[in-house]
């Protein structure tokens, strides 16, 4: 299948997850991710707020600002084609962009470099047997993967209906190094031996 087929269908059965089923789901990877030893041991964690059917990311926000994290978000501009980072310690200041997402405000939150990131958790629409993912199609985090070192961990979130045996890559295709769903941690590429 090609991406944009992948994507699809995938998106199609996340999207007819009822509210109730999304909810439980979250709860329980969040329960996982709350259990990886290795996030207690970062300071700087680039994360995401939910948007529409994704996984939602609100609890496990929180529980990284009670941990006294450095909670990164995503802002996207897509005029420019870039995705910057900013420090949020109050997830109330967030604000609605035009595309309806939650995000930083640049005007009160600190712009942070990604070389400064020690873990992302990384959404995504669908993710196979190897780590490869496939995005909505800007190539945001594919970019941001490109731009930091092998050494820091990208996690995937998702559903454990969005993984897919295969997915086609390109050259500029960036996997993550392991994947929580509501059934566990799945790792797939180790780049330090605390993962």
């Amino acid at each position: 299948m090609e991406k944009n087929e992948i994507r699809k269908s995938v998106l199609g059965k996340r999207n007819n997850l009822s509210h109730e089923a999304q909810c439980l789901k979250s709860e329980a990877i969040f329960e996982s991710i709350k259990n990886l030893a290795f996030i207690k041991e970062t300071t700087c964690v680039a994360s995401f707020v939910n948007f529409k059917s994704e996984v939602q990311t609100d609890a496990i926000n929180q529980w990284l600002l009670d941990l006294n994290k450095i909670l990164l978000l995503p802002r996207i501009d897509p005029s420019r084609k870039i995705m910057q980072f900013y420090q949020v310690t109050d997830l109330n200041q967030l604000i609605v962009s035009p595309y309806g997402i939650r995000e930083p405000n640049p005007l009160i939150h600190p712009h942070h470099p990604s070389h400064a990131i020690d873990l992302v958790l990384t959404p995504g629409v669908a993710f196979d047997n190897s780590g490869y993912r496939i995005g909505y199609g800007g190539g945001y985090y594919d970019r941001l993967f490109a731009s930091i070192s092998e050494k820091v961990p990208r996690i995937g979130v998702a559903f454990a209906i969005q993984s897919v045996p295969n997915i086609p890559t390109d050259t500029y295709d960036q996997p993550v190094h392991a994947l929580v769903t509501e059934n566990g941690l799945k790792n797939f590429k180790t780049p330090t031996a605390s993962l």
